[in-house]
């Protein structure tokens, strides 16, 4: 990522074309910052906030979607507003993030049920699969990263749509191998 960034400052301190007022090779420099942000994006994918860590998964979601997802809610049942294995929360943590759609109305629901967690994300139906279930956040990659980590945790990720909602679930075993 640096590497890019460099590139991109000092292309910014050539100065300006004369002709057009803008860097040589601007929309080179925008495709190396671009590169920089995808490269970002993935360092940060396996980062969590320290919320999550000190306070656990429903602190750590409530503050992440008030400043990320503001048409979110999330709905706790009494079952999952408690500690649960790290891997667990980390996984849920990631799941819901990356899923909430931004763009529009959603709920997030956490329970445990059968010693699993079961966090489920309704929105609007969008097509109920991940090529029409996105927006700016949820992408095809999200999409893999998410069953990825569940799917690690022998959990699963199911997609159901009926009418005008979809749904999309994690159910992550909370007793951890």
């Amino acid at each position: 990522m640096v590497p890019h960034l460099l590139a991109v400052a000092r292309g910014l301190t050539t100065g300006p074309d004369a002709r057009q007022g803008q860097p040589p090779g601007l929309e080179q420099l925008i495709g190396r910052t671009e590169t920089a942000l995808d490269e970002l994006r993935t360092v940060c994918r396996g980062l969590f906030p320290a919320l999550l860590e000190r306070r656990g998964l429903v602190p750590a979601l409530a503050d992440r979607l008030a400043h990320t997802h503001a048409h979110t809610r999330v709905e706790v049942d009494d079952s999952a507003d408690r500690r649960l294995p790290r891997a667990v929360e980390a996984a849920a943590y990631l799941f819901c993030v990356e899923m909430a759609p931004a763009d529009r109305p959603g709920m997030i629901t956490l329970r445990v049920e059968n010693d699993r967690l079961v966090a489920a994300v309704v929105a609007d139906d969008a097509g109920a699969n991940e090529n029409a279930w996105s927006d700016t956040t949820t992408t095809a990659a999200a999409w893999q990263h998410c069953r990825d980590r569940v799917a690690a945790l022998d959990g699963a990720v199911h997609v159901h749509s009926s009418g005008r909602q979809a749904t999309i679930t994690a159910i992550i075993p909370v007793k951890q191998r």
